[in-house]
């Protein structure tokens, strides 16, 4: 897990570097819900196709951590329902 805060700036996400005193980020902490449905129900430009410059950042920044955290889950549920 990477060891990143981030930093709303008025219509911006940016990631900065924690320093190495602060623990690591649970998943929850580093992609909020409140990102997640943003992500989720996006904005008029959605409608469109379009993600904002926004989205795309964030996207960019926590779109691995979203995945790893996602299949995290499938392996989990595959392996309960194996059992």
């Amino acid at each position: 897990m990477y060891n990143f805060s981030i930093v709303h700036l008025p219509e911006t996400h940016f990631m900065t570097p924690l320093s190495q005193t602060d623990a690591a980020l649970t998943p929850a902490e580093l992609v909020t819900d409140e990102i997640l449905e943003r992500l989720e129900t996006g904005g008029s430009e959605r409608l469109l196709g379009e993600i904002s410059a926004e989205d795309q950042s964030t996207l960019a920044m926590l779109l691995p951590d979203m995945c790893q955290e996602l299949r995290a889950l499938r392996r989990i549920t595959q392996a309960l329902t194996r059992a």
